[in-house]
């Protein structure tokens, strides 16, 4: 209860930024993903400010050198148990392209 709270609670930005983050695997993420643009155009300061929002409820924790940040695997599977599958097909292509993005030589 207190999770759906938290996750109803964030603004659309953070929240879409949450349900892509519940495809990636639990391991810490970098936080130079942050530098590469998100598939849906959002600028990348948007989505810097999207995560402390998520770090401000403890739905994602940088690590403590604070180069990389985690979300735990259930909050995670929550999140994912949380949407219909239309809109799980459409984070889980959007999580894709951004980490192709990320792995692709004609980045700009």
């Amino acid at each position: 209860m207190a999770f759906a709270a938290s996750v109803e609670a964030l603004p659309d930005a953070a929240r879409v930024l949450l349900e892509r983050l519940a495809f990636f695997a639990p391991d810490p993420a970098p936080g130079t993903l942050f530098d590469i643009a998100v598939p849906d155009g959002a600028a990348v300061g948007d989505t810097r400010a999207a995560l402390a929002e998520l770090a401000a409820r403890s739905l994602a924790l940088p690590t403590p050198d604070r180069r990389a940040f985690t979300i735990h695997h259930l909050v995670q599977h929550a999140v994912c148990r949380r949407l219909d599958p239309a809109a799980a097909r459409q984070r889980l292509t959007e999580a894709l392209n951004w980490i192709d993005a990320a792995f692709s030589c004609d980045r700009r």
